[in-house]
This record gives C-alpha cells, structure tokens and sequence, in this order.
C-alpha cells in the first residue's frame, strides 16, 4: 500500500525558459484547454511555477486542486481565442472559449519570465482557502517521544484531535496533515468543494477537499484552529482493517529530527541542537553511519548504490516495501529472488499490477541493506509533480534494520548499528 503521491505527462520539450516567450506562453494555454477537454491536468503540471495559484491556493495546495478540477469540470471547451496580451514583469494572456452548458467565459492566465504558469483564472468559483505554511506550534520541550503501534508496516499513532484521542498514520511522503474524511459527517464535507489532492499509486486521488479542526496535540507539537486537507481514506482502512482519522505529514515535524526505533515501537521528536547529546546518551553503543539527503520539496533524498550504480531515493515512512521505478525492473531482475506478481493499492482506490520480490543488495551511507522487500511500479507521476528526479521511494526495509535518525535540518540520515 502506498499513498499520497503525484502525476506527469509530458508537452513541447525544448523550449527555451530563460527568457520569457508569448508564443511558448500561447501553446501552453493552448494545452491547458485542451487537458480540460482531455480531462487530464496532467498535460500543464510541467508547466506551473512553483508559486502557482489558483482559486485563491498557491504552491502545493493549487497543484492539489487543478486535477481533480478540471476532472470534475467534465466539460468540453471550443471557439478558443485570445483577447488580449498584457506583458510588464510578468506576461497576462486573456483568452475566451465557449464552455459547454456554461456559454463564453473569458480567463486568465499569468506567466512568470521563465515561461512557467504563475496564475491561473479560469471560471468565477469558490473555494475554501488554506494558508501554504500550516500554523504548527512547538513547545520548549527538547524531545518527546511518542509509541507506536505497527499496521502491517505502516506507523501508527495516538494524537488529540479537537481533543479527542485519534489514530493517525505517520506519513512523511505526505506534504500535510491529512483528515481521513470517511470519518467527517458528510453534511460537513458537503459543503465544500471536492479537489484532487496527492496522487496515489495508481493516479488522481478523488474525493479530497477540505475541514477545519479546532485544536490537534501531538506531544510537544500543536495546532489551534484552521483548515486541514481531507482526503478519503476508507478503502485503506479496509485494507488494513483497523481505522485511522487521518495521515502526519512533513509540515508537522519538519523543524524535528526524527529518530525511528521500530524494535521499541517508537519515534522520537528531537530538536536538532538536542540530537547530538540525546544520542550519545541513549544509543552510546551503536556506530552512526551518515548519509547526506537534498530535499526536493517536502521529500527527503538520499543516494543509495545498488552493484555499482548509483540511484536517487525518496525516502517515506509511508512505503511498506521499496517502491522503484518500473524502468529499473528489467535491470534490476537478476538482483532479485522470491520475485512474483501483485496488486497495490493506493489513496487513488486504484490497483495497480507491480512485480515485486527481495533486492538482493542496496548500500546507503555504507550500510548493506539484504532482501529488503521490493516492488516496482510507474513513479513518473510523482516526479513530474512534486519536479523531482527520482529512482525510487525507501521506507520500512531500510528504517527498521536499525534505529534511523532522519535530520531535516543537518541534511543527514544516520543509521545507528
């Protein structure tokens, strides 16, 4: 099972971005209308900037709702033309369409010099807003440290919501707190307009949307009022037969190191001043093996070497198994053994055919990682929409072979063996 991931395709590779183009500019509008009658914003996620906003989101929340927006539009637009081009720092291209059942409507797009969508308008909506940064609070405690308990792989943990003790599951490939809307009256989510949000293994996750809470606690790290993303979760807990109210992700802890103790069942939550003196005094007699990680947005990557070559690994508490790019898995075949054939399913509710078995052999940060679990499915959608370049996603093989300290701050995964 994995979860909240995102999506590609790719149009007009070569063109220059160092300066800004109106004709580059006018295809991409053109593709634009064109992913909403294809019903597919996979066609312009190449192209947005990293600010992109619209509807009143910006950054990943926007690319969170154009999907799903343009799926649930479920309209064909026709008579395209423009109507003005305005340039100053930035270039304002106004064009009209005829939207079916909806008439003429004229929209706006706004590009940045690098030839990249910055704005989008493109019909009069609503949508409830969220803030790009959560409003996250940390108390003056050093560390806390929190027990899990194990569904399947997969951490799970106690937290407050609106003073409630609730599951979650801890998430670090997801960007935000997630609410698992199976467990939000529906005359809550009613209400709101329903957006796609992260991408799942097997696409477009539907069914996401947004809710306020009214306080959430966990340990020393806190929320007051504001609005969360909710994404329907239900076929998950099916899987794993046990719910969960929502999914931890990065915004939550990323001023933290997080240190992962899967033989005592527990995670604790340091401040990177702390980790050097917590570390010496509770695993003085473990070896730190260190790796540099670069963040590509909210994923922390490290290199790992597998015979000779050397991959980029997106690494997520959230991935049962290794979880590879299937143009490895030719390459990758005479490296594996107990390999066979399965379904994965993710928060998309998709299943996808994987082939997946034990790698053989993978060194990180000069650890040899044995017969950790393996699949190997199609990833490109989450580099094209996160703008990253990765080989893979680790998490529980490599995490749990020994206590694992992943510092955000200082750049580094260590392996305490």
């Amino acid at each position: 099972m994995k979860k909240l991931v995102l999506i590609i395709a790719i149009f007009l590779i070569g063109f220059s971005a160092s300066a800004q183009d109106a004709a580059v500019c006018e295809r991409i509008v053109l593709e634009t209308y064109n992913a909403i009658n294809q019903k597919n914003a996979d066609l312009v996620m190449p192209y947005l900037a990293d600010d992109f906003s619209i509807a009143g989101h910006s950054g990943e929340i926007a690319r969170m709702i154009l999907p799903q927006l343009f799926m649930q539009l479920n309209i064909k637009v026709t008579n395209i033309k423009k109507v003005s081009e305005l340039k100053t720092d930035v270039l304002t291209l106004t064009y009209e369409a005829a939207f079916e059942e909806k008439g003429v409507k004229a929209s706006t797009f706004i590009f940045n010099s690098q030839n990249q969508l910055q704005s989008l308008e493109l019909l009069p909506m609503q949508v409830m807003t969220k803030e790009a940064e959560a409003e996250v609070e940390k108390d003056d405690q050093a560390y806390f440290t929190l027990p899990f308990k194990r569904i399947g792989n997969l951490i799970a943990i106690e937290v407050q919501l609106n003073g409630v003790s609730r599951t979650f599951l801890l998430d670090n490939g997801a960007p935000v707190l997630v609410l698992n809307s199976a467990h939000i009256a529906s005359d809550t989510v009613g209400r709101k307009l329903v957006v796609s949000g992260p991408k799942g293994a097997g696409g477009a996750v539907a069914d996401v949307g947004m809710d306020e809470i009214e306080s959430f606690t966990m340990g020393g790290i806190s929320m007051g009022p504001q609005k969360v993303v909710t994404v329907d979760l239900g076929h998950l807990e099916e899987q794993t037969e046990m719910a969960f109210h929502g999914l931890l992700g990065y915004e939550l802890y990323k001023d933290y190191d997080l240190l992962f103790d899967y033989k005592k069942n527990t995670i604790t939550f340091i401040k990177p001043e702390a980790t050097a003196a917590y570390v010496q005094k509770n695993y003085k007699s473990k070896k730190p093996f260190e790796a540099d990680i670069t963040m590509e947005s909210h994923l922390a990557v490290v290199k790992g070497v597998i015979y000779g070559k050397t991959y980029a690994f997106g690494i997520d508490c959230g991935a049962e198994t290794n979880l590879f790019d299937i143009g490895l898995q030719e390459a990758f075949k005479p490296h594996m053994t107990q390999l066979s054939t399965d379904t994965m399913l993710g928060a998309d509710k998709n299943a996808v055919e994987i082939m997946q078995g034990k790698l053989k052999e993978m060194v990180i940060g000069g650890v040899r990682f044995k017969k950790t679990e393996t699949a190997f499915s199609d990833i490109s959608h989450l580099n094209e929409g996160y703008q990253v370049k990765l080989d893979g996603l680790i998490g529980y093989g490599v995490l749990s072979d020994q206590p694992t300290l992943l510092s955000y701050q200082n750049k580094k995964i260590i392996f305490l063996r």
